[in-house]
């Protein structure tokens, strides 16, 4: 398939601030847990034997469209970011990112406006080169409101899709994958830690609230809460609340509370270097 809906304009906002062309990821693709896709024609030419074509175009980036089947035909949209100018005798971490509740919906585009950008392009990108995988949560869902045992698990569809990408891209670094997410998207965080916590290296939930109860079961993952002190959608007590929960389950969680900040707290997150110089320090043992 090739159509691409209409971008949003948080979306379409997000690509100019990366400078990201217009028909940026316009090639959709359908992925399967048995699929082998590609990094591009640079690695099938060193014999790892992936050989779908991307676009290029000097300067910009590639945030392509895909979307994620698993074996009961469940699907999940995603975008895909390549580290620009990568070098094939390297490996790179993966981020992936759980958008907020706003940005839910079937289009691919528009939960691209907040914090994607960020990790995308500008200094953050140049210093800290990553995958990038940002699913989307379809309209009237919740990342961590699926209970396991119904067909419908959003949570379980992430982490299938972490091992799809795992699969496709030999230059991922097993030992370096991280999850964030903002707001609804941080909860999604914490879940997805508690359920999964032998995918990621550390987590970074921003502006949302994690179940206090689940606590000792994600001590295992270094984590980094932020939250704004004027949120009024997340009041800061809950943020406040995990990160007492996490210390007395033996966890040593690290916390940023932004006095001035709302619920846009991502905003002023991604412009701490010392929260990225963090993050992409973890290892996985």
């Amino acid at each position: 398939m090739t159509d691409e809906p209409a971008d949003s304009a948080g979306a379409a906002a997000a690509r100019r601030r990366c400078g990201v062309a217009a028909h940026c990821g316009t090639q959709r693709k359908e992925t399967t847990h048995m699929n082998k896709t590609t990094l591009g024609l640079a690695l099938a030419a060193l014999g790892l034997g992936l050989a779908v074509p991307v676009e290029a175009d000097e300067g910009k980036l590639q945030l392509e469209a895909r979307a994620y089947k698993d074996s009961q035909g469940n699907r999940l949209p995603y975008r895909l970011l390549i580290p620009a100018d990568f070098d094939p005798d390297l490996k790179y971490p993966l981020v992936v990112f759980l958008h907020g509740e706003g940005e839910r919906g079937s289009d691919n585009s528009r939960h691209l406006a907040h914090g994607v950008a960020d990790l995308a392009c500008g200094p953050l990108s140049e210093k800290y080169p990553c995958f990038l995988v940002a699913p989307q949560c379809p309209a009237g869902q919740h990342w961590a409101d699926a209970p396991a045992d119904r067909g419908r698990d959003l949570l379980r569809l992430v982490a299938l899709l972490v091992r799809d990408v795992e699969e496709q891209f030999p230059l991922i670094d097993r030992k370096r994958i991280y999850v964030t997410g903002v707001a609804m998207g941080a909860t999604g965080t914490y879940e997805l830690v508690r359920r999964f916590p032998e995918l990621f290296a550390a987590a970074v939930p921003v502006g949302g609230g994690g179940d206090e109860a689940a606590a000792a079961r994600l001590t295992r993952v270094p984590i980094w809460v932020v939250h704004g002190a004027k949120d009024k959608a997340v009041p800061v007590s809950r943020a406040r609340q995990m990160v007492k929960a996490l210390q007395k389950a033996g966890g040593h969680p690290k916390y940023t509370e932004y006095a001035d900040a709302g619920h846009d707290a991502w905003d002023r997150a991604s412009k701490n270097p010392h929260l990225y110089a963090w993050l992409f320090a973890q290892k996985s043992k």
